[in-house]
């Protein structure tokens, strides 16, 4: 008797609260939408820069960052209601919504005031914070610390063509 109370409690300790996960989701993907409207036109202005190689057509950055937003927010949220996270949450939900603010700032920077210099500034911080959250889900998980990956190398992608613009322009 004793051992089935012990499985069904280990049991409720990982079932995934899926509201949480969605709020997540959705407060993020509301921060990317808010940021791109602060950008004015980002799709005139994209169009009359001068590119690095490798840059991609304009359409492809909102698909990349709704993935993006949602792959992050995804592995923060269940992280969030996670207990055997317990000792190293509130440093990685910190992290997190400290690299989800940056994030915010770098769109208008770039696109409506064309501050390169400091939104170049501001993906150095991003992908900065975005390495020690990697480093902190990895050791705690490393199924979801591989997929921290994929936004960290988007990352530094973000930066070789933040580099190239202002280069170029």
């Amino acid at each position: 008797m004793a051992n089935k109370a012990q499985k069904n409690q280990k049991t409720k300790q990982t079932t995934i609260n899926w509201s949480v996960i969605i709020l997540y989701i959705a407060v993020a993907e509301a921060v990317g939408f808010i940021s791109n409207r602060l950008c004015g036109d980002v799709k005139g202005f994209y169009q009359n820069l001068s590119l690095p190689p490798f840059a991609p057509a304009g359409w492809f950055f909102g698909v990349a960052w709704l993935f993006l937003y949602a792959l992050m927010a995804g592995i923060v949220g269940w992280i969030h209601q996670n207990p055997a996270f317990k000792d190293k949450r509130a440093r990685i939900i910190d992290l997190y919504w400290g690299q989800l603010f940056l994030n915010f700032c770098w769109s208008p920077i770039f696109f409506r005031y064309q501050d390169f210099m400091m939104a170049t500034i501001i993906i150095a911080a991003l992908i900065f914070l975005n390495y020690c959250l990697t480093v902190l889900i990895g050791r705690l998980n490393k199924k979801m610390g591989c997929w921290t990956w994929v936004y960290l190398l988007w990352l530094f992608f973000a930066a070789y063509l933040t580099l190239g613009v202002m280069n170029l322009n």
